[in-house]
């Protein structure tokens, strides 16, 4: 299980969810052996767990992730905290 937690400070949870959690959770879905994803995205953030098949090892699903963050970052432009703009 890997766990996420992204902010976009000020946001609503609905914003949050149509605009940080639902894109990321697209994002993982596309990891092979992904079993799960969940999320609860509250007042300018959102929390996501991420469930892998038992045949996974922790640290390639970590890689993978560590790789589908990255796009992630690339695609959001990500700003220091406080700045970001919504999409």
């Amino acid at each position: 299980m890997i766990s996420i937690q992204a902010s976009l400070p000020g946001a609503d949870p609905a914003t949050i969810a149509s605009t940080v959690a639902a894109p990321l959770e697209r994002r993982l879905g596309q990891i092979s052996g992904v079993s799960e994803i969940t999320s609860v995205s509250t007042l300018g953030g959102t929390a996501i767990t991420v469930q892998f098949n038992l045949d996974r090892t922790a640290d390639r699903a970590a890689r993978e992730r560590s790789s589908s963050h990255q796009c992630r970052r690339r695609r959001f432009a990500l700003q220091p905290a406080g700045t970001a703009q919504l999409p």
